[in-house]
């Protein structure tokens, strides 16, 4: 620019804003990567202190760190996979800062100290724990897993409410990595824990009490009223018909046989009505386990094509963990022979033991009942009918899947 015979240089200044405004978008707005996410987080410390009670966090802040995170965390195990032995494909699909970039642990180690921090608003939300249950990549660390879900579940039972999604959730997580011990640990650490018991007789006693109180109140103003009628049969009026009419409600709601587990026949009605969580649960985990580790037959035609189940083969951060003496589980590759895996028929074992502890009884596949009444009685009042999946079909499906991926 020149002006009056001088030359002037200009210079365009422009102002930048940084959006410190802690919306539900505030961690994952773009630009997001690990040195953005930890100013943030930095910031958000700043300005709600951990050790500051009356500051309220909404849940959504919390929530969209979680998202956040775990994003970061996919492109980690993107960056991880395009990594290889080959030098020249390694240089062609990474940059120097993709090699350097901070482990998929240290990610998931911020998200478990904000869970730390901030302890009383993070555990109390149900939208929080879901969403650090269910985002991809879920989270390998099985203790922090179920201690969360746990105090969860604690806490809404303070609040005399239980929220029975965020432990079925948790549930299906280690139900995914074939955790079956866990499975029943987080089972007796929320149904069948001594708060959660508390909490039901509590709830017993006070619709007994709000029927007592209901009958004796109807009962005297009758009484009052209608002095021809005699006292005892107000009483039984006001007090038995309520009392049978939910008694039978309750009866009919009440959870004893399912597909694979019921109650023995001497537990009692309480017993039953206070444990029928348990029993859910505990029938979905020997479901879980039976369809993916056991051939019956029920599975029979699936499980000559499907990959054989390996309790010793874990998944976790991008690896692939093997326990000792994994070759001496491979299948033998024989058609009348039919391999035992020792950990499979350890695992059966401890589910047997389980169920009685538990004053359940194990029943019968239908299927199999079937099967014997046929061989029983010679195949009389039955007809063969063309199987679900054609056996040339699993032939074919056979070869192909003759070498599973792990």
């Amino acid at each position: 620019m020149i002006r009056n015979g001088v030359k002037y240089s200009v210079f365009r200044i422009t102002r930048v804003f940084y959006s410190t405004r802690y919306d539900d978008q505030y961690f994952s707005r773009s630009p997001l990567n690990y040195e953005t996410l930890s100013k943030r987080l930095n910031q958000f410390y700043k300005s709600f202190p951990p050790n500051n009670s009356e500051a309220t966090v909404q849940e959504g802040l919390f929530v969209n760190f979680i998202k956040a995170n775990r994003s970061l965390q996919r492109k980690n195990s993107e960056i991880q996979s395009k990594i290889g032995f080959n030098a020249d494909q390694r240089n062609q699909c990474t940059s120097f800062l993709d090699i350097l970039s901070v482990s998929n642990s240290d990610m998931e180690a911020k998200i478990l100290d904000v869970f730390k921090r901030y302890v009383t608003q993070t555990h109390m939300s149900d939208e929080v724990v879901k969403a650090y249950l269910l985002l991809e990549p879920r989270p390998s660390n099985i203790h922090h897993l179920i201690l969360t879900v746990r105090e969860n579940f604690q806490r809404n039972l303070k609040k005399e409410r239980v929220n029975k999604s965020v432990v079925q959730t948790a549930l299906n997580v280690l139900l995914a990595k074939k955790d079956y011990y866990n499975c029943f640990k987080l089972i007796d650490l929320t149904y069948c824990s001594k708060e959660y018991l508390k909490f039901c007789k509590k709830r017993n006693y006070r619709l007994l009490g709000t029927i007592l109180l209901t009958s004796l109140a109807a009962t005297m103003l009758g009484g009052s009223l209608l002095l021809s009628i005699p006292l005892y049969y107000l009483m039984f009026l006001n007090l038995g018909v309520p009392l049978g009419i939910i008694w039978y409600i309750m009866k009919i709601n009440l959870v004893k046989h399912l597909g694979r587990v019921s109650w023995r026949p001497y537990n009692n009605f309480i017993h039953i009505k206070n444990y029928q969580n348990e029993i859910l649960a505990v029938n979905k985990v020997i479901t879980h386990f039976e369809e993916h580790n056991e051939v019956n037959i029920k599975n029979f035609h699936h499980s000559k094509v499907r990959q054989i189940s390996n309790l010793n083969i874990f998944h976790g951060n991008d690896y692939i963990i093997e326990l000792p003496n994994t070759n001496g589980l491979l299948p033998i590759d024989d058609e009348n022979t039919f391999y035992e895996d020792p950990e499979i028929l350890k695992l059966q074992g401890f589910i047997r033991q389980e169920i009685r502890k538990r004053k359940m009884v194990l029943n019968d596949i239908q299927e199999e009942l079937m099967f014997l009444e046929f061989w029983y009685t010679h195949g009389e009042n039955f007809e063969w009918v063309e199987p679900d999946q054609d056996p040339a079909e699993i032939i074919r499906l056979k070869i192909t899947n003759e070498y599973p991926k792990v």
